[in-house]
């Protein structure tokens, strides 16, 4: 078995028929083989493919339509025009957007640890400043703790 054959699995291969129908050579040429080769060794397959001929021989018989002037013409007039010269364009948005949210969610972190001193007890703040000082102090022969 190929590389390339060992990548196709039930849910890609069903991917394939809803798209391209049950004709391979209309399977997206670089997953052909791989399709082809899951076809031949998955017993459901061939119930898969024979639904999906079902499906195109029906859409066959469907008359072809030419799409309306109107259409076309909307078509066209939406590939022609112009950008918005005022919208920021994507790249700055992706750049600063997430930038200024981290900024804010900082900006309230202080204000918040700044504007509420007095929520923990002298007792817990003892306890938090010791923990603190555990957890930075290099020098923890000072504190009474041996390495």
């Amino acid at each position: 078995m190929r590389e390339d054959e060992q990548h196709m699995n039930t849910e890609r291969f069903q991917t394939l028929l809803a798209a391209y129908g049950a004709e391979p050579l209309r399977w997206p040429e670089n997953e052909r083989a791989a399709a082809v080769y899951f076809a031949g060794a998955n017993s459901q397959a061939a119930h898969w493919i024979a639904e999906a001929r079902q499906l195109d021989t029906a859409l066959g018989l469907l008359p072809d339509h030419a799409p309306s002037q109107m259409l076309r013409a909307r078509v066209l007039q939406s590939a022609l025009l112009p950008r918005n010269p005022e919208r920021p364009s994507r790249l700055f948005a992706s750049i600063w957007q997430p930038a200024i949210g981290m900024a804010a969610s900082l900006l309230f972190g202080i204000i918040v640890g700044t504007a509420m001193p007095g929520v923990f007890s002298e007792a817990e703040q003892s306890v938090h400043y010791d923990l603190t000082e555990l957890a930075f102090n290099s020098d923890r022969e000072d504190m009474g703790i041996s390495p």
